[in-house]
């Protein structure tokens, strides 16, 4: 009986503690605008190879994409976190890449 006992007392702290299947832990605005920095990366190659952007086009946009990226990252180092206004203005400008993409206006 007593081995049992262990496991039993520390099931609930295992399962309750970790995120289930299917959840994620929440992430910092710097986590949030890499990822969505990253994904337009691969949005841009796979327009460039449909032949939808032109290269230089292109270039431009990893450009301002890359830029975000390094801010991000920067604030996150340097501050320990990013402030609205700062994570604002570069979701703005990742929104910016991804109409040209789409060709919004």
């Amino acid at each position: 009986m007593r081995p049992l006992l262990l496991p039993l007392l520390l099931a609930p702290a295992i399962l309750f503690g970790t995120p289930a299947f299917g959840q994620q832990a929440l992430e910092t605005d710097s986590d949030y605008l890499q990822q969505r920095a990253a994904s337009l990366n691969e949005r841009i190659d796979t327009a460039v190879k449909e032949r939808q952007v032109s290269k230089p086009e292109a270039a431009k946009l990893h450009l301002a994409v890359g830029r975000v990226q390094t801010l991000a990252g920067h604030l996150q180092t340097r501050n320990g976190t990013i402030s609205r206004p700062d994570a604002d203005a570069m979701n703005q400008k990742l929104t910016d890449v991804e109409r040209i993409l789409t060709h919004q206006p």
